[in-house]
């Protein structure tokens, strides 16, 4: 399978799906378990802004996500 162009088509994608991915992250390991304890990166797509529900001005619209929950509801 290594050798495979199977193998090989799959490796230039995810090399290609992995372009933009860089920064750093700390890991806990203790018995088994994998805790983060930190993460950054120059590319993230985390916005403390965004992710708070309390900051009314520069929240997350929660208006938003109707369409998304329109669309999904097709799948099922």
């Amino acid at each position: 399978m290594w050798w495979s162009p199977e193998r090989k088509a799959i490796q230039a994608l995810i090399d290609n799906t992995q372009e933009a991915v860089s920064g750093s992250i700390r890991l806990n390991l203790l018995k088994g378990n994998i805790e983060i304890i930190s993460r950054e990166s120059v590319n993230s797509l985390y916005d403390e802004n965004i992710v708070t529900f309390e900051d009314d001005e520069n929240s997350y619209n929660q208006s938003d996500a109707t369409g998304f929950i329109k669309i999904n509801a097709f799948k099922t």
